[in-house]
């Protein structure tokens, strides 16, 4: 097997791992991996698509409408569980009714697992730019981006990943 194929099945092994575990303990009220999941993507989102992404719960607790924010080129990022097209509208709407369309220019969402569609649905309010089909990441659209990296941009993705992701269980 080529090194580049085998890290990018490696990184996408660990992120279908993360997000099978959100799944099914989010089924069972435990919320804790999805909070500790935003600390784990800023960090991968930075590396993946060079942003600077910052967690705005480390200095407000339950931001509205967002949890990460790269200041520098005003983009904001919601990170959920929740793929469904009320999630995502809930998203938008206090996106808008807290005005944070003056401060970021883009809107974000990145689902822990797979999305359920284009979010064509979804009503976009005004002030607010967000697009159900662009916009919105999730495992299959990370991994296409994932995947057109250099295998040393694979190896460091790969070794970020294996820094944040226990096989562990705790007891």
């Amino acid at each position: 097997m080529l090194k580049r194929e085998s890290l990018i099945k490696q990184i996408a092994s660990h992120l279908a791992y993360l997000s099978t575990s959100v799944e099914i303990l989010g089924a069972m009220h435990f919320f804790d991996l999805n909070i500790t999941a935003e600390h784990f993507f800023e960090k991968l989102l930075n590396q993946v698509y060079g942003y600077n992404l910052t967690n705005l719960n480390h200095s407000k607790l339950n931001s509205a409408a967002i949890d990460l924010a790269d200041q520098s080129i005003k983009l904001a990022v919601q990170v959920t569980s929740d793929r469904n097209a009320l999630k995502i509208q809930k998203t938008l709407d206090k996106f808008a009714k807290h005005g944070l369309g003056t401060t970021y220019k883009s809107l974000k969402i990145l689902i822990i697992g797979k999305r359920t569609g284009t979010y064509s649905t979804v009503t976009v309010p005004s002030g607010v730019v967000f697009d159900g089909r662009d916009d919105v990441i999730d495992n299959k659209s990370l991994m296409h981006t994932v995947e057109k990296k250099t295998t040393t941009e694979l190896q460091d993705i790969l070794t970020l990943i294996e820094s944040e992701i226990s096989y562990r269980h705790p007891s």
